[in-house]
């Protein structure tokens, strides 16, 4: 987002206010719902068996959707609004669905072979974080509702960028699309599950409940804190661009740190209370999958629910690689701005041809 068009106070609180208590509860929603799904019912006595079935389910999905995103796009847009918005949710649901298996296959599998102690968790974080610093891929971890992606518009809806962005050679971007899917996207799982589970092992485990209020209280007033300096950090990443790109760098890490733990800290507080709280199951499971998936769908932002692509750590200059755009309510503002020029312009259309 430019100065040129920077948005004013109220944008700002309505942008947040959104991200935060809207998009991302809605997404931890989806997650915990269709999470508790394969639980259920995919052969629920035999977690290792149900977590290598979701596996293939998942990195079968991510892995088309990596390879077809193209041939996806330059196929939608051809068709009528219609059709495009057919295509376009079931796309989005099929991507989230796949994505969850994906995750519920990393994670579980994880837990069952390597076990769930404090050592662990903090070792698979450090490793894994470590591992994505040199890949530069950190700034993957960081999710709804530090990021908010939107249905629009249809050419970018199937974007997944992989991590060397090859786009020629059948075979290269296939082999590009395997590595992203199944190892970096791997990692970045791993990192979540490390953090998560320090926090569930560290912070009040005797008191679930308060675990899960203690975590929403570090996300809300570290996203509060990174809401009021996201100007100041902005030009001090602008400064350091001129420095040296090292710095800028680590610079930028530091900052998708945050913006990760804001991630982790909100979902698992929704999460653990969710767990604990959430009556009827798993009728209400059905009902949160279903509800919240269309609420996300005629919001425009469904696409925010999965983890798709990643964006290389230092690829944005001027100050955007510490931005991270969960702005809304400014994306749903242009969005009508945008139809009525339509309108408008239909109705000159129109016009003209009754004076002719």
């Amino acid at each position: 987002m430019t100065d040129s068009c920077a948005p004013t106070l109220l944008d700002r609180l309505l942008n947040f206010t959104l991200a935060y208590l809207w998009v991302g509860p809605l997404v931890t929603v989806y997650w915990y719902n269709s999470w508790s799904l394969p639980d259920n019912y995919l052969f629920p006595s035999h977690p290792v068996t149900s977590s290598w079935i979701s596996g293939a389910i998942g990195y079968t999905i991510f892995f088309l959707g990596y390879l077809l995103q193209d041939p996806m796009s330059a196929f939608t847009v051809r068709q009528n609004k219609l059709v495009q918005g057919v295509i376009l949710e079931v796309y989005t649901y099929v991507m989230c669905w796949g994505n969850v298996n994906q995750w519920r296959c990393v994670w579980v599998l994880l837990d069952e072979y390597t076990g769930v102690f404090l050592l662990n968790a903090a070792l698979t974080t450090v490793f894994a974080s470590l591992l994505l610093l040199l890949l530069r891929a950190h700034r993957t971890i960081a999710s709804t509702p530090s990021t908010v992606r939107m249905d629009i518009p249809v050419k970018d809806h199937f974007k997944m960028n992989t991590l060397f962005d090859i786009s020629g050679g059948y075979w290269f971007k296939a082999a590009d699309a395997i590595f992203t899917a199944i190892f970096v996207d791997s990692v970045g799982i791993a990192v979540w599950r490390g953090v998560w589970e320090v926090m569930d092992l560290a912070l009040t485990p005797d008191d679930k409940t308060m675990s899960g209020v203690w975590s929403l209280v570090i996300s809300y007033s570290l996203a509060i804190l990174l809401c009021l300096t996201q100007d100041l950090v902005k030009k001090i990443s602008i400064r350091l661009e001129t420095r040296h790109w090292l710095v800028a760098l680590a610079f930028e890490d530091c900052v998708t740190l945050l913006h990760s733990t804001v991630t982790v800290c909100h979902w698992r507080g929704f999460w653990t209370l969710m767990s604990i709280y959430l009556p009827f199951k798993p009728l209400s499971h059905w009902v949160c999958h279903i509800g919240s998936f269309t609420l996300l769908a005629v919001g425009m932002a469904a696409t925010s629910i999965p983890v798709l692509g990643l964006m290389r750590d230092g690829r944005l200059q001027k100050g955007e690689g510490v931005v991270f755009d969960n702005f809304y309510f400014t994306h749903m503002k242009k969005l009508l701005a945008m139809i009525k020029s339509i309108d408008v312009s239909s109705e000159i259309h129109k016009d003209m041809i009754k004076a002719l």
